[in-house]
């Protein structure tokens, strides 16, 4: 029963995936690429040769139109000029094409491709430096938002077309620069003992910035920049905890066998033996070391530009040790449960250092997630 279902699914699933279904679709490029795989036969190279003219018909229809609209529709020519470029270039690759039976087909290839995609090419590159330019200038006067638009297309000109283009470089550094948001973290609130490490584990200006965002935070202020946000992070707490002990240890007793008397008769055989045992103590004991460091802080977002404050949040961070070391002492064949001892070093909490640099990168992560929810006003 499985297989007559299988059968028909797996003659469906090749059907679909046979040149002439492909055809069907208008999905010329692949019908191209399937027929290229045998061109023994007269059918195949025939039907290579409708799949390269469809295909072709296609492309030169699609760039009229489009040429009837130009500019914008540069980018979109050049697409197609290179798609048939790239189309019959493999064709030239494989030549000569002829059956077996001595079919060679007639492909109407575009003589002077090359020469299309490259003007398609300079034209798209035009528009695209063309539509940057007003969006620079509304950068230049303080829009963010356009700025980093001109950027995306000037971008989109090296990448796709041209990597050096009239000014484009120079222009589209401008516009990174104009669509950046330069945001000034400050420590505010009274000082608090461990900040300092606080404010260098926790190394804003390396974690927060080089990820390609739109925003660039510095801790100094740079005389040279003009900021846009002032990020205050106002300290109420910052406790390294308490290093908290308890022990809680199990002793146990057994009597074992160390040997035993043997009372023989006459003839020297053993007729009787008595146990001879010995009683052992042995211990286990648990250490709990817990440990809870603490912080809570104010973050407050202001524009400098308005001067008016745009959030407003209280944030805590917890970051909590809690280890057992276990460790045996007297004769460990007296416990019932041999434990899996961890006694290796002095059992100890980290250090109030190590706690702050954990609270760091607690309040670091939690820090980034809070710009990541409020990116819309920066």
């Amino acid at each position: 029963m499985t297989t007559r279902i299988l059968l028909p699914l797996l003659l469906l699933v090749g059907a679909c995936r046979s040149p002439e279904h492909l055809m069907q679709t208008g999905n010329y490029d692949g019908a191209i690429r399937r027929y290229s795989h045998n061109l023994n036969k007269t059918s195949r190279v025939q039907g290579l040769e409708a799949a390269v003219q469809a295909a072709q018909t296609r492309d030169r229809q699609r760039i009229d139109s489009l040429l009837a609209l130009e500019p914008a529709n540069w980018p979109a020519i050049h697409a197609t000029y290179r798609s048939m470029q790239d189309r019959q270039r493999r064709l030239a690759a494989r030549q000569p094409i002829v059956s077996a039976d001595g079919y060679t087909p007639q492909f109407e290839l575009v003589a002077s491709i090359d020469s299309l995609e490259e003007t398609s090419r300079e034209h798209a590159a035009d528009y695209l430096y063309a539509a940057a330019l007003p969006l620079l200038e509304a950068g230049r006067q303080g829009d963010k938002v356009a700025a980093r638009e001109a950027f995306q297309l000037l971008e989109k000109l090296k990448k796709d077309y041209f990597s050096n283009w009239r000014d484009a470089g120079s222009l589209r550094q401008e516009a990174r620069l104009a669509g950046t948001t330069f945001v000034l973290i400050a420590f505010d609130g009274p000082f608090l003992f461990h900040q300092d490490q606080m404010a260098r584990d926790m190394n804003l200006d390396f974690y927060l910035n080089n990820n390609g965002d739109w925003q660039e935070y510095h801790t100094q202020a740079d005389p040279r920049v003009r900021y846009d946000y002032r990020l205050g992070l106002d300290f109420v707490q910052l406790d390294p905890g308490m290093e908290m002990r308890s022990e809680n240890t199990h002793n146990q007793e057994k009597d074992i066998q160390v040997g035993e008397t043997l009372k023989y008769d006459s003839s020297g055989q053993v007729i009787e033996r008595t146990p001879i045992y010995e009683r052992i103590s042995g211990s286990f004991t648990e250490t709990r070391i817990t440990k809870e460091a603490q912080a809570s802080f104010w973050i407050t977002l202001t524009d400098l530009r308005s001067g008016q404050q745009q959030q407003t949040e209280t944030v805590w961070v917890t970051e909590g040790f809690d280890q057992t070391w276990v460790s045996s002492s007297g004769d460990t064949r007296a416990l019932d449960n041999v434990p899996i001892c961890t006694n290796v070093g002095f059992p100890s909490a980290p250090s109030d250092w190590d706690m702050i640099g954990r609270l760091a990168d607690a309040t670091r992560a939690r820090l980034r997630n809070w710009l990541w929810w409020n990116a819309e006003h920066l």
